[in-house]
């Protein structure tokens, strides 16, 4: 775990986010695509809805991730998703 938040605080600092890939398991992710799977173009207050991403976002993963990041006091404050469609998404890198 170390390592993973070492590599994620050094590309954060160099360009301004990362795209941490397999930070979730298989299981995490299946659970937060089923609970997304309902919403058309996107949600808002998803950290009070008692769903998949609110559990997901209290984790010890996450504030782990967070407080290495931007410190201890770190936590969540808001969550939303936007269902951007494959023809009208852009890249990230």
């Amino acid at each position: 775990m170390a390592s993973l938040l070492s590599n994620i605080a050094a590309e954060v600092a160099e360009r301004g986010f990362t795209i941490a890939r397999k930070f979730a398991s298989e299981a995490v992710v299946t659970q937060l695509l089923d609970d997304l799977a309902s919403i058309d173009h996107g949600a808002r207050g998803l950290l009070v809805r008692g769903n998949a991403v609110a559990a997901f976002a209290s984790t010890e993963l996450v504030f782990e991730t967070m407080r290495t990041l931007v410190g201890r006091e770190a936590r969540a404050v808001r969550a939303f998703v936007l269902d951007k469609r494959t023809d009208a998404n852009w890249g990230l890198g």
